[in-house]
């Protein structure tokens, strides 16, 4: 029964051992340090911990502006960009999580806390 492909998923879920969240993106990381910070951070935890207790989440919207069409009081129809300002400046969503096996949580979190900084600080080597 333990061999079954989705067993293990299921009974961490049951019991309520499924991966924890180790880090989210933050702005202040994503804008001063580095864009790729929670990438860095899962490979550095992958080294740390194992692939096996690390999972990496991340999503990126392609596009921005909510562009579709509105009838006007006077019948006429228009972008709903060239009407709104608000809709022309609506941030795009972008998120990032890194979740930690449940055994290794409290020492994946020190071990964040310390480490941290550095990690995301990182340049990457130039490849030639």
């Amino acid at each position: 029964m333990k061999n079954i492909r989705g067993h293990d998923p299921a009974r961490r879920i049951i019991n309520r051992e499924h991966f924890r969240l180790l880090y989210q993106r933050k702005p202040d990381d994503i804008e001063k340090k580095n864009p790729e910070a929670g990438k860095l951070i899962f490979d550095a935890a992958c080294e740390k911990f194992g692939e096996a207790n690390v999972r990496y989440d991340t999503y990126k919207q392609k596009g921005s502006g909510l562009n579709f069409p509105v009838l006007s009081i006077d019948g006429r129809i228009a972008s709903s960009l060239a009407i709104s300002e608000v809709l022309k400046n609506v941030p795009i969503v972008a998120v990032d999580y890194v979740f930690i096996n449940p055994d290794y949580r409290k020492e994946a979190e020190k071990w964040l806390k310390e480490k941290r900084e550095a990690i995301i600080t990182k340049k990457e080597v130039e490849k030639i």
